[in-house]
């Protein structure tokens, strides 16, 4: 059945049993989704009828969708007795390390390069066109697009920045463990940063607070340092964005311009052909008006002024040098 004859019976919303791999008769432990058509069916980019259904991110075939009764998809749905899902916590949970090294592999064995979402019809492709991950058609879908698509470089970014954030958790731990530890030799106060004795109490300078307070600003001032730079790093890339536009305009109009160019000189071309001499006698088109008034010759000699402005050269043919008559 092919994608037309299919929409013309089945319409969005039919109930199904679906099988994203194998059919049931090719393989015993194939998946069947008791499931309905969420789109209509088409064809996909290698020309086989597909159709969408609820609960699957990608297309199946129509060989694989089998239309069934309203009765019996409750009946099969009643079976299945599908688990309700497990409600996301109201605050995310923190990461484990190995939940962390999870996360990391799997960005490291996805498919390489930038990703990106068709808009129009929720495709994710890599950087030469190739898809990885087909959609729906819906709003929904190609919002999912968007965020896998992101993710290929969102999921690096944020292990990337995790991991010096508690670079410098741990750093300032140790500067305040080690400040902690050598507050006290041999029972006496000592400074924690030069480890001379204070017999009247914590050397104001270099105390373990102190240390700790100066930590906790140089750990700010980076962070603020880190705000700026990533800030500086946006604009770069939004004037990167505006100048491509730019030279594309620039280059458009130039193209432009050239194109008109060639219509003008083809067009003084035409001029000064139509208005160069001939054997009849000087220009064939132009006349001389108040010549003509007073009865004397009213032709022009090659050049004309039309001519002229068509770039043609301030010279008569030599067939027509003649003299004027003396008067």
């Amino acid at each position: 059945m092919n994608a037309e004859q299919w929409n013309a019976l089945y319409p969005v919303g039919t109930p199904v049993f679906a099988y994203p791999g194998f059919r049931p008769e090719d393989a015993s432990d194939a998946r069947r989704l008791v499931t309905r058509t969420r789109t209509a069916a088409q064809l996909s980019a290698s020309g086989d009828p597909v159709v969408w259904v609820e609960g699957e991110g990608s297309y199946i075939c129509l060989t694989h969708v089998d239309p069934v009764a309203e009765d019996v998809w409750e009946e099969a749905r009643a079976a299945e007795k599908p688990a309700e899902p497990e409600a996301a916590p109201d605050t995310p949970v923190r990461l484990s390390p190995e939940r962390e090294a999870e996360i990391a592999a799997r960005a490291e064995a996805a498919t390489p390069g930038s990703w990106e979402a068709n808009a129009r019809i929720g495709i994710v492709t890599n950087k030469v066109g190739d898809p990885l991950a087909v959609f729906g058609g819906g709003a929904q879908d190609r919002a999912d697009a968007g965020f896998i698509a992101h993710a290929r470089t969102d999921v690096p970014a944020l292990l990337a920045e995790l991991a010096a954030v508690r670079a410098e958790r741990d750093a300032y731990r140790e500067r305040a463990l080690d400040a902690e530890n050598r507050s006290l030799i041999d029972g006496r106060e000592v400074c924690a940063d030069c480890g001379r004795p204070v017999p009247d109490g914590p050397c104001g300078a270099h105390s373990p607070d102190a240390v700790y307070q100066q930590t906790c600003r140089e750990a700010a001032q980076l962070r603020a340092e880190r705000d700026q730079a990533q800030g500086r790093v946006a604009e770069l890339e939004a004037e990167r964005h505006t100048t491509n536009e730019a030279l594309s305009d620039a280059a458009e109009q130039l193209r432009r311009d050239r194109d008109r160019i060639t219509e003008l000189e083809s067009a003084a071309e035409e001029i000064r052909h139509l208005h160069k001499d001939s054997p009849m006698g000087p220009c064939p088109v132009c006349i001389d008006a108040d010549a003509m008034v007073r009865g004397d010759d009213y032709t022009l000699p090659y050049p004309c002024p039309t001519a002229r402005l068509a770039g043609a050269k301030d010279f008569d043919p030599p067939s027509f040098r003649i003299e004027e008559p003396v008067r």
